[in-house]
């Protein structure tokens, strides 16, 4: 599974504005409804009530927001780049200026983890995330996010070649210097391989 297998290019918000955690959830809700056919306020609460149990902010300034719902048919991911950082309560302090919205079905199971999992470790990487910051409108984020599906299958050079183009596509220098970026397809054969995995990319599920 790569990120794109979960992100449409209409689910790319590249400027929003908010001013608080709440507002994020509800602009993000709204989209995610319309995109998916499901309940824009039955999408909320389950936002809502997981950052109940504790923020979905990862670290780095980014924040994973995720819940369920029983009458979802696939796994849905919606990116948003805020216009201004905002406070997501994150354990770090950051606030938080990149926002991925996961949900699954009722019954996603590993497969909700291992998706977790590989978000998270892909918005950490600093690499990553200076260029989905430094890119301005949904084709160039869309851009990033389509090159990197290929990065954990390419030999080393190949990934640094591909990140210096995904670097370009969002208006960074391509001369820069671009670390490697290793992201595996999966995280283990179970849920509790899975569920280390996520763990361990800061996410608390």
């Amino acid at each position: 599974m790569t990120i794109t297998d979960l992100v449409a290019p209409e689910a790319i918000l590249p400027a929003l504005k908010v001013i608080s955690k709440k507002q994020a959830l509800q602009e993000l809700a709204a989209r995610a409804a319309s995109l998916t056919g499901q309940n824009e306020r039955a999408v909320f609460e389950v936002l809502l009530q997981r950052e109940k149990l504790g923020t979905t902010a990862v670290g780095y300034g980014v924040a994973i927001p995720h819940g369920k719902l029983p009458k979802l048919e696939r796994l849905f991911g919606l990116f948003a780049r805020l216009e201004r950082p905002i406070d997501f309560e994150s354990m770090d302090g950051q606030p938080v200026d990149l926002i991925f919205l996961l949900l699954a079905p009722e019954g996603a199971g590993a497969d909700h983890l291992k998706a977790l999992a590989r978000i998270a470790r892909l918005l950490r990487d600093q690499d990553v995330a200076k260029k989905l910051r430094a890119s301005r409108d949904a084709q160039a984020i869309y851009s990033v996010l389509a090159l990197l599906r290929c990065v954990s299958s390419s030999p080393a050079a190949a990934q640094v070649a591909l990140l210096k183009r995904a670097g370009a596509a969002a208006g960074v220098d391509e001369g820069e210097h671009v670390e490697r970026t290793m992201i595996p397809e999966t995280v283990g054969p179970g849920a509790d391989e899975t569920f280390k995995a996520a763990q361990g990319s800061g996410i608390v599920v």
